[in-house]
């Protein structure tokens, strides 16, 4: 029995386990509690709408109402009725809609046309400091060890003397 305990009381993973079983089977039973005394609360009373009174509705002229159904299956594409409803509210409003239009366009070219000319500028900026960072000593042996890597492979140039050179460029002439 001792030993019983002791294993058990040994192993966290089996205490935990049996906690978090009693506690899921506490919170689920009050849970299921609650649910079911919800379920039987009185219903709520719901507001009940005026018989008869109330605000009268004004008799509709049918003649818009044929005008409506003639506009709205006009065979006009979308981007001529966006138009003209652009058109109509123009109307109403009694603005017009085309010269804030224009220069909002305006003002956006100008500060693409900014922008454009600022990145071109600092590219430049970043070329000539990296053209200047690598005319130092450091910079010059770097460049010379990336041509060796960079260059062609050893097998294709073999090592030969100073000599052979001399010889070899003395037969050409």
């Amino acid at each position: 029995m001792e030993e019983l305990f002791e294993a058990i009381f040994g192993n966290a993973f089996i205490i935990f386990a049996v906690i978090a079983g009693i506690i899921g089977f506490f919170k689920n039973s009050f849970s299921s509690d609650k649910e079911e005394k919800s379920k039987h609360s009185k219903p709520t009373n719901r507001p009940v709408p005026p018989f008869g009174g109330g605000t009268a509705k004004k008799p509709s002229n049918p003649m818009k109402r044929q005008e409506r159904a003639r506009d709205s299956f006009s065979t006009a594409s979308a981007s001529e009725q966006k138009q003209q409803q652009m058109e109509q509210l123009a109307e109403q409003i009694g603005t017009n809609l085309q010269a804030p239009l224009e220069e909002f366009q305006q003002q956006a070219k100008s500060i693409q046309n900014k922008r454009h000319d600022a990145t071109k500028h600092l590219h430049k900026q970043k070329l000539k400091r990296q053209v200047a960072n690598n005319l130092t000593q450091e910079g010059l042996v770097n460049g010379i060890i990336m041509a060796e890597v960079l260059g062609k492979p050893r097998a294709k140039n073999p090592y030969r003397s100073i000599l052979s050179n001399q010889m070899k460029r003395k037969q050409i002439h």
